[in-house]
């Protein structure tokens, strides 16, 4: 059986691994994206477009936390600047469960994205990227959040004059490491610092109005 991940690891008759997602960075970077959203909303054209758009697909996690890949769903508002640019926040959920033990978990991400749209034609190939958070709410260990970087490429046609279709992938990088106390309180490890990413592929149809 394999154990449970080093950043969650539970010791017989100790506590818990500490979370090492930094709760208020997450909250700082989400803020941030906002602040830069509301100028740009402030300011904008009446002939600039706003979009919403229900998405749905799959994710899958770094191997140490033994995780299934399992299907996401979620939602996106944007701000076209113009028929290159657009500025971009969305919110996913993911319901995996562990592979050994079968104990369930919920993950949700929130992001602030820039994206730049290749072409402008009704084929539109796209880079996206931005900052965001990501929230590990656990069945078998203590809760972690943290700040997260993403990046990401899909392709979007232009279906109807404010129907659009699109198709993407994307990764969230963040920082974790394992820290594990004894039941009185005191460290026993301390693992490295890493860099893992959650991966994901996402379909969904954004109207504009």
């Amino acid at each position: 059986m394999k154990a449970v991940p080093p950043s969650l690891r539970l010791r017989p008759g100790g506590f818990p691994a500490r979370p090492q997602g930094h709760i208020r960075l997450a909250c700082a970077l989400i803020a941030a994206g906002l602040w830069l959203l509301a100028p740009c909303a402030v300011f904008a054209l009446s002939d600039r477009e706003f979009t919403v758009a229900p998405m749905a697909g799959a994710s899958w996690f770094d191997k140490k936390l033994d995780f299934n890949g399992e299907a996401s769903f979620g939602f996106r508002f944007g701000m076209e600047a113009d028929r290159r640019f657009s500025v971009l926040m969305d919110y996913t959920q993911v319901d995996p469960a562990r592979k050994t033990t079968g104990k369930s978990a919920r993950v949700s991400s929130l992001r602030a994205l820039g994206q730049c749209r290749l072409l402008t034609g009704s084929f539109r190939p796209y880079l996206m990227g931005g900052f965001g958070g990501v929230l590990f709410n656990f069945d078998d260990a203590n809760d972690a959040a943290g700040g997260s970087a993403s990046a990401g490429a899909g392709v979007e046609y232009a279906a109807w004059k404010r129907t659009k279709i699109f198709a993407e992938y994307s990764a969230a990088f963040y920082r974790m490491r394992s820290v594990t106390y004894s039941s009185t309180g005191s460290v026993l490890s301390t693992g490295e610092r890493t860099t893992d990413a959650l991966q994901s592929v996402a379909a969904g149809i954004s109207v504009g109005f």
